[in-house]
């Protein structure tokens, strides 16, 4: 019996695409190059690579907009200083337009700040704890509820610089979106001034309970904070 001949299947643009992105990828590592180093142009990368210009723009403007590429008008394209900036405006966008993924958002964020409490429990110095008081406490004194997210985001960046981890640093522009973001989402948790100063004490024995090296008790009331974004 003559089997069926099978067609070749044409090659999709955008997995050509994709394949072009990997192959710059792979590149600048094996080339071990560095934030700041130049690239090929794009009619020389796409001769190298043996695609169109336009097949690679597309795949050069991706790289641009996950942040691995910089491209420079008039000058050309370079790798990029790595940071977190680029991923974060795609965190954004999820919060904003994927409101029915916030409930894992939260629980994300809520295990990601554990680790971080687990690190700074006991390492707080009296400066750390006096910058963590100050945001709590500018909290309480919130107005307005920029005024009550700015405190909130002084306090959570300050919770991770403790922790004297540079990559967790950078994740600190995440913290920034998430409560911005989640704020326009559902709404913002800024209260009354008994909720704002009831807020503002729960930050404080926070800061007492990593004070006292107790991690188990700042990750319950961090957990108490947080699930409030639930309502």
């Amino acid at each position: 019996m003559k089997t069926k001949a099978v067609e070749i299947a044409p090659v999709q643009r955008a997995q050509l695409t994709e394949q072009v992105i990997e192959h710059i990828k792979e590149y600048i590592e094996a080339n071990n190059l560095l934030p700041g180093a130049k690239l090929p142009g794009e009619r020389d990368l796409a001769v190298a690579l043996g695609v169109s210009r336009n097949v690679t723009r597309e795949a050069v403007r991706a790289l641009q907009a996950t942040g691995i590429l910089e491209i420079q008008p008039g000058n050309g394209i370079f790798v990029a200083e790595f940071g977190f900036e680029a991923l974060a405006n795609h965190f954004s966008f999820v919060i904003r337009h994927q409101q029915h993924q916030l409930k894992h958002l939260i629980e994300a964020r809520l295990m990601f700040e554990n680790g971080i409490l687990e690190l700074a429990a006991g390492r707080l110095k009296t400066a750390d704890i006096n910058l963590l008081e100050k945001a709590a406490r500018r909290i309480g004194n919130a107005k307005t509820s920029e005024e009550d997210l700015a405190g909130e985001l002084e306090f959570h960046e300050h919770l991770v610089r403790v922790t004297g981890n540079p990559v967790l640093m950078e994740f600190a522009t995440f913290f920034n979106r998430f409560f911005q973001e989640g704020q326009e989402a559902i709404g913002s948790a800024f209260g009354t001034p008994e909720v704002q100063k009831a807020d503002a004490q729960e930050h404080l024995d926070l800061v007492k309970a990593l004070q006292q090296n107790d991690a188990p008790l700042a990750k319950a009331i961090l957990e108490k904070s947080i699930r409030r974004w639930e309502r």
